[in-house]
């Protein structure tokens, strides 16, 4: 788990994700053009309740699941155990 500080709009937030997280984030925002504070911002406003690392692992989940074409109930599956892991947090 590495822990860093990201702000967003007027609030620094701290994050603690695994390195291989933060690494397909990176990705992800050279990808779509963005960096990754700005694609931090846009997951946390789209979020159900739930907390924003388990908001991010699940964007970075999905995202790459679209590009797979991952079945529905592996998706589901995938969803449920992070779930399950941000409660126990």
């Amino acid at each position: 788990m590495t822990k860093r500080s990201v702000i967003i709009g007027q609030h620094r937030r701290s994050l603690s994700l695994e390195d291989g997280f933060w690494r397909l984030l990176r990705e992800i925002a050279r990808t779509q053009g963005s960096t990754v504070t700005e694609l931090i911002a846009e997951i946390d406003e789209s979020r159900q309740p739930c907390y924003l690392s388990s908001a991010i692992r699940l964007f970075v989940l999905e995202y790459f699941r679209a590009k797979s074409n991952v079945t529905e109930p592996v998706r589901r599956q995938a969803e449920a155990q992070m779930h399950q892991r941000s409660a126990a947090e």
